[in-house]
């Protein structure tokens, strides 16, 4: 059986005293089913997306997702998006409603820990440049991006943003049941058990799938977070079955 850690903040993270601002430069609108009503997904994140590269017709719609009055999209209409933006995420980035694009902007001020937890959700995080290049030194691939945050006073050491894939699923016997009509669900999984078949032991930090907000790391990078007492960090045993 492998082993694996979930990533979780610390109970007494806020002790920090810092802000970062979570508001991504692109989100997938909500979406209208005519079957199970407005898609309510989890939403993902992929902030490496360069989102200057799509037409301004594409940039409205997802500068729409942020606003909550805007009517949802139609089935038609996001499955249009859904394409438009495919060959730009590849294969390894799905798509969903509430989905985050591009680097988060916004205020960040205060102490920054090693692990920065942003708000919202999905449940970004975030590194100072020097941690996130400690840990790229000592072997673990990880993709930062640098985050279009702005600071109250210039910082020699700013935030990376971490781009972490949903690699993982849910074991079958706890996903929740998909729609007929657009494929989504809803509803949260039951647990967040991972089947072992599933986990690749070779990445240091995935995201599960159905709950993007937990992310899990491998046995190396969690000995590694052990190891340099990196803060508002901590570990808990992933559930295989």
């Amino acid at each position: 059986m492998p082993e694996a850690w979930l990533i979780r903040k610390t109970d007494d993270y806020d002790r920090f005293k810092y802000s970062v601002g979570d508001w991504s430069a692109g989100m997938i609108p909500r979406v209208g089913c005519p079957s199970c009503g407005e898609v309510r997904t989890w939403g993902l994140s992929y902030p490496s997306v360069d989102l200057q590269v799509l037409g301004e017709d594409v940039l409205r719609w997802l500068k729409r997702g942020r606003d909550s009055r805007i009517e949802s999209l139609s089935l038609e209409q996001y499955r249009e998006l859904e394409q438009t933006l495919a060959p730009l995420l590849g294969p390894n980035r799905p798509l969903r409603p509430l989905t985050n694009l591009g680097p988060s902007t916004g205020l960040a001020e205060g102490a920054f820990p090693d692990f920065t937890w942003a708000g919202g959700l999905v449940g970004d995080i975030f590194m100072r440049r020097s941690v996130f290049e400690t840990v790229c030194a000592a072997g673990f691939a990880l993709t930062g991006i640098k985050a279009n945050l702005q600071y109250r006073r210039e910082r020699k050491d700013p935030l990376i943003q971490l781009e972490i894939l949903p690699g993982l699923h849910v074991h079958e016997a706890q996903r929740p049941e998909l729609c007929a009509t657009c494929g989504f669900a809803n509803e949260r999984p039951k647990g967040i058990r991972i089947s072992p078949d599933d986990f690749d032991d070779t990445i240091p930090l995935q995201r599960i799938y159905e709950r993007p907000d937990f992310i899990v790391a491998n046995a190396a990078f969690s000995a590694f977070v052990r190891e340099r007492e990196l803060t508002a960090v901590r570990l808990a045993p992933v559930i295989f079955e």
